[in-house]
């Protein structure tokens, strides 16, 4: 892909439009702000490739975790359960409460942060104060989640139509029987590097994960052993994308999609939804919509399965452009009933 500025994701959309002739104006090089445009549109690339096509009131509204659970569950649309805290000594007792009812927990900041400040199943007090100090960071409240089992993965939206479905892998290695799971992850990091993708990085908290888990990193393990080395699936730290083909989906589950983005007011959004198997209609398993982006990044797709591919970036450019696609109408909000194998969500 051609570095047209300094922003990756602004990248994305720019090259998409130089691939069907359409023309663009870069506002500030390093930002990665720009304009492409023709004769009756225009779409604007904002700093940190943000596109300015979302009403103010949902971009708002979708950057608080709380209200954007709040709201889905209104629908009976799946989300975690969860409670809010604004104390850290009730926080802890919470989480440590949680735990000695064999409850796994995500502790995490209530506004859109990326990555960043959560922690997924400390296991011990120490491990508890120590998330929930690096999750109030510099906010005020924060969320305490039951852990949901499953695969992580990414639905970008825009205006009711599934653009794109990728699965988040967390970085992992898969045993050789003859070298340690460290010999395992220089050897992936090299191949990563090759691939031009961040390399596996373990971070304290990945540490500790690998302890609870009892994975020895020095640790020789038998042929085909697959071994997960973070519970976070972020590309920059290692994870892994593999390409979901939208057929395989049920009808269901993807108006459950689009449902859950029109809910909070956008036109454009990319949901983190977690769930044992997509291709099964999520009212016959436990699921949950774990978060609503309301400024998705379309290389979340562009990692998948052949690097290199750029082609949610592009039907976003061509939707918005080409004369032959026509712009869906805004669809009503469906009513969903409660899956029964739902938890109810609490909130402080």
């Amino acid at each position: 892909m051609k570095k047209i500025t300094k922003n990756k994701s602004a990248n994305f959309y720019l090259n998409a439009a130089a691939k069907f002739g359409i023309q663009y104006k870069i506002l500030n090089e390093k930002k990665g702000r720009a304009r492409i445009f023709d004769e009756k549109r225009t779409l604007n690339i904002k700093t940190n490739a943000l596109l300015g096509i979302n009403p103010r009131v949902g971009a708002k509204r979708s950057k608080n975790k709380v209200k954007t659970s709040s709201l889905l569950r209104e629908e009976n649309i799946p989300v975690p359960v969860f409670k809010a805290f604004r104390s850290f000594e009730k926080a802890v007792n919470y989480a440590q409460n949680e735990l000695a009812n064999e409850r796994l927990i995500v502790v995490k900041p209530t506004n859109s942060s990326l990555s960043a400040g959560i922690t997924v199943n400390p296991s011990s007090k120490k491990q508890i104060k120590k998330a929930i100090k690096e999750a109030f960071g510099k906010n005020s409240t924060i969320m305490i989640e039951r852990y949901i089992s499953g695969k992580h993965f990414r639905i970008t939206i825009f205006d009711n139509e599934i653009i794109a479905i990728t699965e988040r892998m967390a970085s992992n290695v898969t045993g050789n029987g003859k070298n340690t799971l460290l010999d395992l992850i220089k050897r992936k990091n090299t191949m990563r590097k090759k691939m031009n993708l961040p390399s596996i990085l373990l971070r304290l908290k990945d540490m500790d994960y690998l302890k609870n888990q009892k994975i020895d990193l020095e640790k020789i393990y038998p042929k085909g052993v697959n071994v997960i080395l973070q519970l976070g699936c972020d590309l920059d730290i290692g994870g892994e994308r593999v390409k979901v083909d939208i057929k395989s989906v049920p009808q269901i589950n993807l108006d459950l999609f689009i449902c859950a983005v029109k809910k909070l007011g956008l036109r454009f959004g990319g949901i983190d939804y977690i769930t044992p198997d997509i291709t099964t209609p999520y009212t016959q398993i436990t699921t949950a919509i774990n978060e609503i982006n309301s400024a998705p990044d379309s290389g979340v797709h562009y990692r998948d399965t052949h690097p290199g591919n750029n082609y949610a970036a592009e039907r976003i450019v061509n939707k918005i452009f080409s004369k032959k696609i026509k712009i869906s109408e805004n669809l009503a909000i469906k009513t969903f009933s409660k899956p029964e194998s739902q938890q109810i969500i609490s909130s402080l």
